[in-house]
C-alpha cells in the first residue's frame, strides 16, 4: 500500500481518483455484452464457487428445496418461466439457480432476481398486468364522478376479488 504522508489530496476530480490515490482500486462488476455473460460472472463470483475451473451454468446442481416453483413444476437451469416484475407486469424469461433459493431470469435483455416461489410456468388466467389498489380506487372514484355505472361495477368487482 502506498503512502499519503506528505501528499496532497486532489482537490479536483472525484472521489474514485483519490482512493486510486491511496491504493484503492475499483473491483466493481465488468461490463458485459449480454445478460448470459453477466449470470455466469455472478456464478463465478459467488464464494460458494471459487476455485472450480468452469462452472456450466445448464448443467449446475440445484437442491430439491429450491427448485420447485410456484405450481409445484421442478425448476431447471434455462427452463422458460413467468415472474411478477416489481411494478406488476408480467415477465417472461429463462431461469439459472443462483444461491439460496434465488434464480437469475433473463427476460428482454435484463437480468431479474425473483426466488423459485415467484415464478410459474403457465400464465393461463393470469392477468398481464395487476394494477396497484390504490389506483383502481382512484378509476372508480372517477367512473363514480363521470357516472360511468357500469364501469364503475366492474372496478368494484375487481376490489372484492382481491379482499377474496
Amino acid at each position: 500500500m502506498t503512502t499519503t504522508i506528505g501528499k496532497k489530496p486532489p482537490t479536483s476530480g472525484s472521489a474514485s481518483a483519490a482512493a486510486e490515490m491511496l491504493g484503492f482500486h475499483d473491483c466493481g462488476t465488468p461490463e458485459f455484452e449480454n445478460p448470459r455473460d453477466r449470470v455466469e460472472w455472478d456464478v463465478r463470483d459467488c464464494w460458494h464457487f471459487k476455485g472450480e475451473e468452469s462452472i456450466d451454468i445448464e448443467r449446475k446442481y440445484v437442491e430439491s428445496y429450491n427448485k420447485q416453483d410456484r405450481d409445484g413444476r421442478i425448476l431447471r437451469n434455462g427452463d422458460l418461466r413467468y415472474f411478477r416484475h416489481y411494478d406488476g407486469r408480467l415477465m417472461v424469461g429463462r431461469a439459472y439457480f443462483r444461491l439460496n433459493n434465488q434464480w437469475s431470469v433473463i427476460a428482454g435483455g435484463n437480468v431479474y432476481g425473483p426466488a423459485s416461489f415467484q415464478m410459474f410456468s403457465d400464465p393461463t388466467g393470469e392477468p398481464r398486468r395487476i394494477a396497484p389498489e390504490g389506483r383502481i380506487k382512484s378509476h372508480l372514484r372517477s367512473a363514480i364522478e363521470r357516472q360511468d355505472f357500469e364501469r364503475a361495477i366492474f372496478l368494484r368487482d375487481q376490489l372484492a376479488a382481491r379482499a377474496a
